[in-house]
């Protein structure tokens, strides 16, 4: 069986890379395309002649996010839907969707967003969710209909506990960074975009009135001027060490195995791997309760995302239970560790088999 997944998220995420490993050890040949062209989809798939088409982010295809240019916007919707309908009327192609997001991060251009996808995910024949919270708020927001339902497949977000190198202690890790054994670090790791709330966890930060206090921020810049108001914010700030960069795999571990507790302050999320991957990593997290962030063990700290002054105290709060952090970290392992790949190939071949 020949799967087409579509597009190529897998150069900085590991997620597709590791699935399609696994789905291959399932018997099944993988082929992993952006495409070229206005006509991107329908080029992959003369290249691979697939009979199963695996949409993991559309928004690629729909919205032009770099320029934020509407009329662009507006030809790759509509160039977007051509080419469902025609692998759909003329080459009866099955079209399995993954919805990570119900929209881009960005909102650049949602309302056009949301009605092409509204429209394109009605010729979609099964969707995978990673938990029962997207899967409602899927139905909800795109109003998915009674028959349709039961070919939403709710299947786990992977782990990565055995992609990255973690073999580096706490001590060689601080020492690395130039942190000191009795400092307290709060981490931030992962792409640094505006929808990640980065402004909002240095303002809690600031007002912490806790001894040795540190603060991570570490990711690669997407976007300019969020880079600008990062340095803008910390610029007289003690405690806060700015690595606005793509950390190497093996270089992972320094970052979180040096760090107490992870924090997120997602404006809007559905499901997120950077979550999964500091769980991964034995770490406590201070999240907001969102998305499928709801479903992961009530032991962490969570706050609502609306609220400045809950960030804050969830921050102290995690001080103050320094003492047992650890364990809750050795929890969020535990809980994680049940989402493995072999399993998830597993049930994924199943729905390209239904």
């Amino acid at each position: 069986m020949k799967i087409l997944h579509m597009p190529n998220g897998s150069k900085e995420n590991p997620y597709q890379k590791i699935l399609k490993e696994f789905l291959e050890k399932e018997g099944l040949e993988i082929n992993i395309e952006n495409g070229d062209g206005f006509f991107k989809i329908l080029k992959a798939f003369k290249k691979f002649k697939p009979c199963i088409l695996h949409f993991h982010w559309i928004h690629v295809y729909t919205v032009s996010l770099l320029k934020k240019n509407i009329i662009l916007s507006f030809i790759k919707g509509i160039i977007f839907l051509l080419q469902i309908f025609y692998l759909k009327l003329f080459k009866k192609i099955k079209i399995v969707y993954t919805v990570h997001n119900l929209l881009n991060h960005e909102r650049i251009h949602f309302l056009w967003e949301f009605i092409i996808n509204f429209i394109a995910i009605r010729f979609f024949d099964d969707y995978i969710v990673h938990c029962e919270e997207a899967k409602a708020l899927f139905i909800k927001k795109y109003k998915i209909s009674k028959n349709k339902i039961s070919k939403i497949h709710v299947i786990p977000h992977g782990n990565y506990i055995n992609y990255y190198p973690n073999n580096i202690s706490k001590f060689e890790a601080r020492k690395k960074l130039g942190l000191g054994k009795n400092d307290f670090v709060f981490l931030h790791l992962g792409f640094i975009r505006k929808y990640k709330g980065i402004e909002k966890i240095i303002d809690a930060f600031k007002d912490l009135e806790i001894e040795n206090k540190k603060l991570l921020i570490v990711g690669k810049i997407l976007d300019i001027k969020e880079e600008k108001k990062i340095k803008e914010k910390i610029k007289n700030l003690n405690g806060v060490y700015f690595f606005p960069y793509f950390v190497k795999e093996e270089d992972m571990q320094i970052f979180y195995n040096a760090s107490d507790v992870v924090v997120f302050s997602f404006k809007d999320i559905l499901t997120s791997g950077s979550v999964i991957c500091a769980m991964g990593f034995k770490k406590p997290l201070i999240l907001p309760y969102l998305g499928c962030l709801k479903e992961i063990p009530k032991i962490n700290f969570f706050y609502n995302f609306s609220n400045k002054a809950e960030l804050k105290k969830c921050m102290e709060e995690a001080y103050k239970n320094r003492k047992i952090l650890e364990e809750i970290g050795f929890k969020n392992y535990m809980w994680v560790s049940k989402f493995d790949w072999e399993k998830i190939a597993k049930e994924t071949k199943r729905v390209y088999k239904r």
